[in-house]
C-alpha cells in the first residue's frame, strides 16, 4: 500500500497527535489498514472532513489556532452545522 498519493499523502500517515502515534497505522496488517482506509474519517483543520487514505498535503494549521476576526463567523457556521447535522 502505497502512503503517498500523486504529491499528496494518505491523511492517516500525516497526523501524529496522541491517538495516531498509538494507532500506529505503518505497522498495522494489510487488512486493518483496508478497514481504516475504508471507515475512517479524519477532521483536519485545512482541508476539513477526510477519508482516512484522502489524498492531502502536509501542513502546520492546528484547530486551536486563533483565527483572525472575519473567520469567527466561519468557525461558528461550521460549529452550528456540525451540531445540527447529529
Amino acid at each position: 500500500m502505497n502512503n503517498e498519493i500523486q504529491n499528496n499523502f494518505k491523511a492517516i500517515c500525516l497526523f501524529n497527535g496522541a491517538v495516531f502515534k498509538n494507532l500506529d497505522y505503518t505497522t498495522l496488517k494489510t487488512e486493518e489498514k483496508i478497514y481504516i482506509e475504508s471507515n475512517v474519517c479524519i477532521f483536519s483543520a485545512l482541508y476539513g472532513l477526510v477519508p482516512a487514505n484522502g489524498g492531502i498535503s502536509p501542513y502546520r494549521l492546528d484547530l486551536n489556532n486563533v483565527l483572525e476576526p472575519h473567520f469567527k463567523e466561519l468557525n461558528s457556521e461550521m460549529e452550528k452545522n456540525l451540531s445540527t447535522d447529529s
